[in-house]
C-alpha cells in the first residue's frame, strides 16, 4: 500500500506538500454534523505555495461548516398554499363546493 505523500516533498506548512506539478493539500477537521473527525486529501496543479495555505483554510472552513454552502430560496407560505390549492382542485380532492369555498378563504387570507 501506497503513502499519499509518495512522490511530495513536505514544506515548512503541516499537511502541504510540493508535487511536481502543484501542492497536495490534507485537512482534519470536526464535522459539527456528525462530531466526527472528518479528513480530505486534494491535489492542486499550477497553484503557489500561499495559494495553497488559502485552499487548505478553505477545505477546513467548509468541513468546519457542514459541507459546502448551498443557499436554497424559501418558499413563502402563500405561494405554498396556493400552489397545493391548485394541485387539489387539479388532482380532484376537493369535491364539495364547501372545502373549495374554505380553501380558498384560506388562499386569500395569506
Amino acid at each position: 500500500m501506497t503513502s499519499w505523500t509518495d512522490g511530495c516533498e513536505p514544506t515548512r506548512y503541516p499537511a502541504l506538500y510540493k508535487t511536481k506539478t502543484g501542492y497536495r493539500v490534507r485537512v482534519r477537521a470536526i464535522d459539527p454534523r456528525t462530531g466526527m473527525l472528518k479528513e480530505r486529501n486534494q491535489e492542486h496543479e499550477n497553484i503557489t505555495q500561499e495559494q495553497a495555505v488559502v485552499k487548505q483554510a478553505e477545505m477546513r472552513n467548509e468541513i468546519r461548516q457542514g459541507g459546502r454552502i448551498v443557499e436554497h430560496r424559501r418558499e413563502r407560505y402563500a405561494d405554498y398554499a396556493n400552489s397545493l390549492f391548485e394541485r387539489k382542485i387539479a388532482d380532484g380532492d376537493l369535491k364539495s363546493a364547501k372545502s373549495r369555498e374554505r380553501w380558498a378563504d384560506t388562499r386569500t387570507c395569506t
